[in-house]
């Protein structure tokens, strides 16, 4: 889980494969009541808050300032079940507050990932398009890879040169996924050369690997290894 944002209304918004959600200790703090006596509404009505989704636990540290080294436990609630726990709770002007706030910062995480989304997979589909053709290729040339391998290493390598963990694609900030999203058409065009020129097919693995490495550098980012 990682924090997406945080809003103009002071709310943090985590994203779970590009599903926003709100932490039950951010919720309580927008109400100014204590996390455990969110915690403790959120699992008296667990089924109700089951039927809106899937209620993610996951443990964390504990807040600086606080006594004891024992993880926190966290609840993390969607935009169906933020509202309910809202509803669950006293109707006081902090609450009524604390619902406009939730409003504007998943209106605000909506907007970042249909951008993110807008900008990203439309390269993402061209370059694996252009990693299909290059596999042909590369079987017309006598390769016995298979055409997995292609678009398998074509993503190893971005996730290599910019020190992206694997399986973490859904975790990274918009500046960053527009990072990928120019790799992504660096590959695109070196393989498209590479076929109008009808060279070699791991030309284009070569050609890309240089130029997306020149695009690391000159953006300063750190090369490291996957993980």
């Amino acid at each position: 889980m990682k924090a997406l944002l945080t809003t103009d209304s002071g709310i943090a918004i985590a994203l779970d494969k590009d599903e926003p959600l709100v932490s039950h200790r951010d919720i309580s703090i927008a109400l100014g009541i204590e996390p455990r006596s969110m915690m403790q509404l959120i699992k008296d009505y667990l089924c109700d808050f089951q039927e809106l989704g899937v209620v993610r636990f996951q443990n964390a540290k504990p807040p600086k300032g606080t006594d004891g080294g024992r993880p926190e436990r966290i609840a993390y609630l969607n935009e169906d079940q933020s509202f309910l726990a809202l509803t669950y709770s006293r109707n006081t002007p902090k609450a009524r507050e604390a619902k406009v706030r939730l409003v504007k910062a998943f209106k605000a995480a909506r907007e970042q990932l249909a951008q993110r989304t807008a900008q990203y997979l439309p390269l993402h589909h061209s370059a694996h398009s252009k990693a299909h053709l290059i596999a042909l290729k590369a079987k017309q040339d006598g390769s016995k890879a298979g055409e997995t391998v292609f678009h398998s290493n074509m993503e190893r390598l971005i996730n290599k040169v910019f020190g992206i963990e694997v399986n973490s694609r859904h975790t990274l900030s918009a500046q960053q996924c527009a990072t990928v999203s120019m790799a992504y058409a660096i590959y695109d065009e070196c393989s498209g050369y590479v076929l109008a020129n009808d060279l070699p097919a791991n030309d284009a693995y070569g050609l890309a690997k240089l130029r997306i490495e020149q695009l690391a550098a000159m953006m300063s980012i750190k090369q490291v290894g996957v993980a």
